[in-house]
């Protein structure tokens, strides 16, 4: 399945790829992405797995959104890209988000592989999630979640946060019954 912006592609959006996937496939389905910059949000609903969508490179295949929490979405609304199907990763791709510091909460909720991820509260993790040669940007709790997470051969930078605003770093353990 191929995704070209100017519709030369089976589908002009990645959004559109995915929810053409079967529903529970066992069988991986690898998304080509040309390069370019899409201004979309990625909802992959449960029964949408084993998708793979694969960009021509960190720099050049963004996904990009600006949602965020002042405009009155949940955290999970702020999503670029928001995934719960199991055995979904993103590759040699960029996911951003443009709300900037100003606007608070902007998630991104996938594993990565050569993935850059850019955003305020840039990645939220729910269940576990390995990141492979990742370059992760954010500021202020912005690798959070209630995950195990596994980073390796990553970049992960603190950016200058707002006045009277600080980046902490933690590491919590929540023990289970």
């Amino acid at each position: 399945m191929i995704v070209f912006k100017d519709g030369t592609g089976n589908f002009n959006t990645i959004v559109g790829a995915i929810l053409a996937a079967l529903d529970q496939s066992v069988k991986p389905l690898f998304i080509k992405i040309e390069k370019d910059t899409y201004q979309e949000y990625i909802r992959n609903v449960k029964k949408k797995t084993n998708i793979f969508p694969i960009g021509e490179g960190m720099d050049s295949m963004i996904i990009m959104g600006n949602r965020s929490s002042i405009n009155g979405n949940k955290m999970y609304d702020t999503a670029t890209a928001g995934v719960f199907g199991n055995g979904f990763t993103a590759q040699d791709s960029t996911f951003r988000n443009n709300a900037g510091p100003v606007k608070h909460q902007a998630i991104i909720r996938c594993p990565f592989i050569n993935v850059g991820s850019t955003g305020i509260k840039t990645l939220y993790m729910k269940k576990n999630i390995n990141s492979t040669e990742t370059e992760i940007y954010g500021t202020i709790d912005f690798i959070c979640g209630d995950a195990t997470a596994m980073f390796q051969n990553c970049l992960i930078e603190a950016r200058t946060p707002m006045a009277r605003q600080y980046n902490t770093i933690t590491d919590s353990t929540k023990e289970r019954a």
